[in-house]
């Protein structure tokens, strides 16, 4: 071994019990060649992609197999479609393909799969299949939660910091602020949401949020996109820069934002969505602007100086701010005004005025106009299929199932409008 070392160069010194081979020969003149592959094409070859393209799978995420496996138990998406949309953007970034999205989907012991069932079951009019194939092409062009949020929250910005003059100023911000939010729950910036609903969120009546939806669209802050088929809400969109939607993993629910508080402080763009500025049974969205006002004003203001801001009449701001006296949220000190009172003063306000009933009403009603269109659409359904509608058993589970269907709605809407707390019902975990 020391004379093969030698003639190799290495000197005598060097030698040890086990010596190696030199990491760099061609340093030292000696002659490399490659032993297997022997040429330089066939290594190319080699190290080149793999003629069969293997898909390559990264792993799952805990939140995505939960999400599978168990369904949507924390409340996190506004709903079953959500919830399906977030398993495909999650298969989808680990490399899986539409193939693997449908045995996911199709598997009834899956909790995520609830919505292909009941489609399957009759309920609605789109196709199971075609609902698999819609949601996997949506789940292509996601955006992430964080840039959700953050183009909302642009939007809010310029919504808060806009002139709304006129009558309905206040109203027409109402329902913008109500889009925001419901974008917010269902992490969205496709804003698929009935006038009902938005109506609720707004605290407004339908036929205002109707309206004030015709006058957003003429101003240009919305573009509507009309709904294809029967009982369809329209698509109203912020503008083609945020036209994009994610359910990938949803921002907090809206619960998890609202008037109920662990403090004492509420957003700014949650106040004119407070019960009890509703129109009507409230104080008014106007005076509730007026109370925003001096609550961030920072310092005592007077009249003319709240008129100013709001480019309203003085008259109008003193009717405003006696009303708000009134009911403890504003102190007069000398000409100059302060807010007063906190999210529980208004909590308790909004109960002993009974906002908080009559929103709650609006959403009941709401829902037995839900229930009974889809109602409808069931019993067309089983007509056309000759189901046999006249079977004691089959009126009783068809109605049992309504029922179901009708209460986890009406709870899913109390605590999305934030009046979970005030009735009793468990929040979101």
């Amino acid at each position: 071994m020391n004379q093969c070392a030698i003639a190799f160069g290495v000197l005598k010194s060097a030698h040890r019990k086990a010596i190696r081979p030199p990491l760099a020969p061609h340093r030292l003149g000696l002659q490399t060649a490659l032993i297997a592959p022997q040429t330089v094409e066939e290594a190319l070859g080699v190290l080149g992609p793999s003629e069969y393209d293997e898909p390559r799978y990264r792993e799952r995420p805990a939140w995505l197999v939960s999400l599978i496996s168990e369904g949507d138990t924390g409340g996190k998406y506004a709903g079953r479609s959500q919830m399906a949309l977030a398993v495909a953007s999650g298969l989808r970034r680990c490399g899986y393909r539409f193939e693997h999205f449908r045995g996911v989907m199709t598997n009834h012991r899956n909790g995520c799969s609830a919505k292909y069932f009941a489609l399957a079951g009759g309920e609605g009019t789109e196709d199971p299949e075609a609902f698999l194939v819609r949601v996997w092409d949506k789940s292509a062009d996601q955006l992430t939660p964080k840039q959700i949020v953050a183009k909302l929250d642009n939007v809010r910005a310029q919504i808060m910091v806009a002139p709304w003059r006129g009558k309905t100023g206040s109203t027409d911000r109402s329902v913008m602020l109500a889009l925001c939010e419901l974008g917010t729950t269902s992490a969205t910036t496709a804003l698929a949401f009935g006038s009902r609903r938005i109506a609720e969120v707004a605290q407004v009546q339908d036929k205002t949020a109707r309206k004030a939806l015709g006058r957003l669209v003429d101003a240009g802050w919305l573009i509507r996109v009309k709904a294809s088929r029967l009982g369809d809400a329209d698509t109203y969109r912020f503008g083609p820069e945020v036209d994009r939607m994610t359910a990938l993993n949803s921002s907090p629910h809206i619960g998890k934002r609202t008037i109920w508080c662990t403090n004492d402080q509420i957003d700014n763009d949650r106040v004119l969505m407070h019960p009890v500025f509703r129109n009507g049974s409230g104080l008014g969205k106007n005076r509730g602007q007026t109370w925003l006002i001096l609550k961030n004003g920072g310092r005592p203001m007077t009249a003319p100086e709240i008129a100013a801001v709001v480019d309203g009449n003085r008259r109008t701001v003193d009717r405003h701010l006696t009303v708000l006296a009134k009911h403890g949220l504003a102190v007069k000190t000398g000409s100059r005004w302060e807010a007063a009172g906190d999210s529980h003063c208004l909590d308790q306000l909004a109960i002993e005025l009974g906002t908080i009933d009559r929103a709650v009403r609006q959403v009941e009603q709401n829902e037995r106009n839900r229930e009974g269109f889809r109602t409808k659409m069931r019993l067309d359904g089983a007509r056309q299929e000759g189901a046999p509608e006249d079977d004691p058993e089959f009126q009783r589970q068809f109605e049992e199932h309504l029922a179901e269907q009708q209460r986890r709605a009406h709870e899913e809407e109390i605590r999305q409008m934030g009046l979970a707390k005030a009735l009793g019902l468990p929040e979101y975990g």
